[in-house]
């Protein structure tokens, strides 16, 4: 991720945090997730000036876990999942850039974002079958052929009328 991506992907999270859906999702924890969300992007300050870090990975496990559960238990309204593809990609670097990185987290924010993307393309999939349902559907292949079969009935036509 490039420092101004990073920069765009925190004002993004920031701009989310103040969000009542954030409170709702994350319940009594929301005030340990924001302060760890603002640690985070800190961190990556820090990291980018040239300090290294060494990160509470605990903390952002909790978050992750919390994202996970709501991910795979409750409906993914749009709020939820801006939220995850953000925060998720804002902490995935931030694991990457410390000392101390975490498979395990990693491995859990690749599957909130993985579980995201890809109830987002069933959704899409179920408008585009809704759709293709609701009107006679006649593939393209079909189409073609049906113009070639009137266009070659029409020319068998003129050969077999008599010519005067």
């Amino acid at each position: 991720m490039s420092m101004s991506d990073f920069y765009k992907c925190s004002e993004q999270v920031k701009q989310l945090l103040r969000f009542r859906d954030f409170d709702r999702i994350f319940g009594k924890t929301s005030m340990e997730a924001r302060n760890t969300i603002k640690t985070c992007i800190a961190d990556m300050k820090k990291i980018a000036a040239g300090t290294k870090i060494v990160g509470d990975t605990s903390r952002v496990h909790r978050i992750a876990d919390i994202m996970l559960d709501k991910v795979t238990r409750e409906y993914i309204s749009p709020y939820l999942r801006d939220f995850c593809e953000k925060c998720g990609l804002l902490l995935y670097n931030w694991n990457q850039s410390i000392e101390n990185p975490s498979r395990s987290l990693a491995s859990k924010l690749c599957a909130i974002d993985r579980l995201v993307k890809s109830h987002f393309t069933m959704l899409d999939a179920i408008r585009v079958l809704r759709d293709l349902t609701r009107r006679p559907y006649v593939p393209a292949a079909y189409e073609l052929s049906r113009h070639y079969l009137k266009i070659t009935r029409n020319e068998e036509k003129e050969d077999c009328s008599p010519r005067v």
